[in-house]
């Protein structure tokens, strides 16, 4: 007659008994990294399962393992060497401790699972999956102690521990996924012999495990984390380290989810180490359904770069005895910029509506700081000296910025001076002054540092630039980072091109190289035609 697990506890030990005893764990967890918002490349996973009896917990001593007793010392060996190794590796160094004395504090020995027969266990029944069975690929743990040898009577100890694991590499993910599928797996385990001098009763039982459906990185047919952010470019996410960040995403839901997951949140910095909410700490979210949260400033710096990292834990019961523990890690690259948003918190910081000439205009702060207003009164759009200012943004220590095209150069205002704040100067060329395009030749303007692509440069043209009042037109301006051929019929009528065309290519910084805006005409333009460059805060930031 065949028994399982639950009725051999109810007869023989007890559910309290086994609870106490008995740990049957699995976990398949799987580590993702976001190469867009909604596309998950998987890295790497694993599944373990993990079957104990019994438990043992080691004291601090600077002698063990030690091939002689040690008695108590208070300075190196409180307890002493308590206990002398028949049997097994007690440490997990993967060397025998045979022989040897250790320093055990408590020890709980096995009453159910047979120790020392891990080619006895195997996999009975699972879910329809392409996992061979059955198998019996677990490694023996198990350990035999004499305990306790400095105060008799010494009884011998047997704690029954098999663990099996199994690894897959980035690409594996179909083959972890088909063949660890959730559903509830059974395997048939040894039990002690004595325990089972019963007639009618087997050596071996059966044991359940429940592996649940949690959250992957998203795959078309099946829920999982994505973002939910615009500010995605140049293959990472982009947030201004000055201002608070709303992060959100999707993919925990009902299906995946339990309301005793844990979901933790935190950000890493470009060597890996955690550095967001604080060092080597996540934070934790109160509970596992919220799909945003707050990202406060000063953690980073602009030009920064890291990782967003998402954890999923799961710790849940599924029987009597057996838990599933499995976790999800999602990660994604972060760039940290300087947004024209972040820009005017920090550089127009005179919130009263009066005017300070050469410093602030006159008018209402919210219409002021606009990207297409004029915060300094000079003649100059807000988004034009920030976006082609050569001076980095040192906002502590600044009022705003003058750009390169600033013609303005007034003395630091006594106010100022007294708050130990100046007034920087303009940079070394103006920038913003047309430039003629007679020659097919490019012509290239630095962009502000670590801008990213929070903004959009482009350029417009005049065909008739000696004009009283010229009219100018804007051409199609390149996705940040990328090149955009535009036709233009108007500029090859004037050189008998029809298949004229102006290239306008937008690069980022590289290392500490600035990034550029260039545009080049297919052919030679009359000294009419000229072009300047503009710029526009991208949507989304």
């Amino acid at each position: 007659m065949k028994k399982n697990l639950t009725s051999a506890c109810l007869l023989f030990v007890g559910i309290s008994s086994l609870q106490a005893q008995i740990g049957v764990n699995i976990n398949a967890n799987r580590i993702f990294e976001l190469t867009t918002p909604t596309v998950s490349k998987y890295l790497s996973g694993d599944t373990n399962i993990n079957i104990s009896d019994g438990s043992y917990s080691l004291s601090p001593c600077a002698f063990h393992p030690s091939l002689t007793i040690r008695g108590p010392d208070p300075l190196f060996c409180p307890l002493g060497t308590t206990a002398f190794i028949q049997a097994g590796d007690i440490d997990e160094d993967g060397i025998s401790d045979l022989r040897a004395y250790w320093s055990v504090a408590s020890v709980t020995k096995a009453i159910l699972i047979d120790p020392f027969n891990s080619t006895n266990i195997s996999l009975a029944a699972a879910p329809p999956s392409t996992l061979v069975r059955p198998r019996s690929e677990f490694i023996d743990g198990s350990v035999a102690m004499y305990y306790n040898v400095l105060a008799p009577p010494i009884e011998l100890k047997d704690i029954a521990r098999y663990t099996y694991s199994k690894t897959y590499g980035m690409d594996e993910f179909k083959l972890h996924s088909d063949e660890w599928v959730p559903g509830i797996y059974i395997y048939s385990i040894p039990v002690i012999d004595p325990f089972f001098q019963h007639p009618g009763l087997k050596t071996k039982l059966n044991i359940q495990l429940t592996q649940m459906i949690e959250p992957n990185g998203y795959r078309k047919g099946l829920d999982g984390f994505i973002l939910d952010t615009t500010q995605w470019r140049n293959n990472a996410q982009e947030l201004d380290p000055r201002i608070v960040t709303t992060m959100k995403w999707r993919g925990n839901t009902n299906l995946n989810t339990l309301a005793s997951d844990l979901l933790e949140f935190g950000i890493e910095d470009d060597m890996g180490d955690l550095v967001y909410p604080t060092f080597d700490l996540l934070y934790k979210l109160s509970n596992p359904y919220l799909r945003q949260l707050a990202i406060l400033p000063y953690a980073f710096t602009k030009g920064d770069v890291g990782k967003g990292v998402m954890s999923f834990t799961r710790s849940v019961n599924t029987t009597t005895v057996a838990t599933d523990t499995s976790t999800r890690l999602w990660k994604w690259p972060m760039r940290f910029v300087d947004t024209f948003k972040g820009h005017t918190q920090f550089e127009h910081r005179f919130v009263l509506e009066i005017a300070y000439p050469g410093i602030k205009a006159k008018g209402k702060i919210d219409k002021l700081n606009a990207p297409t207003a004029d915060y300094d009164g000079d003649g100059l759009l807000n988004v034009f000296e920030f976006a082609f200012s050569k001076d980095d943004g040192d906002d502590l220590n600044t009022t705003l910025e003058y750009s390169a095209y600033n013609a303005l150069v007034p003395p630091t205002p006594v106010y100022l001076a007294s708050l130990g704040l100046t007034a920087p100067l303009p940079g070394n060329a103006p920038v913003y002054t047309d430039v003629s395009a007679p020659l097919a030749i490019p012509y290239t303007i630095d962009k502000r540092r670590n801008v990213g692509s929070s903004i959009t440069y482009g350029y417009e043209v005049s065909y008739d630039a000696l004009a009283v009042k010229p009219k100018w037109t804007k051409l199609k301006a390149p996705v940040p980072g990328t090149s955009v051929i535009v036709k233009d019929s108007k500029a090859g009528n004037l050189v008998g091109n029809p298949n004229f065309t102006w290239t306008i290519t937008d690069t980022f910084d590289v290392g500490l190289e600035t990034g550029t805006t260039t545009i080049q005409a297919s052919n030679p333009l009359p000294t009419s035609v000229r072009v300047r460059s503009t710029a526009a805060v991208t949507s989304g930031y």
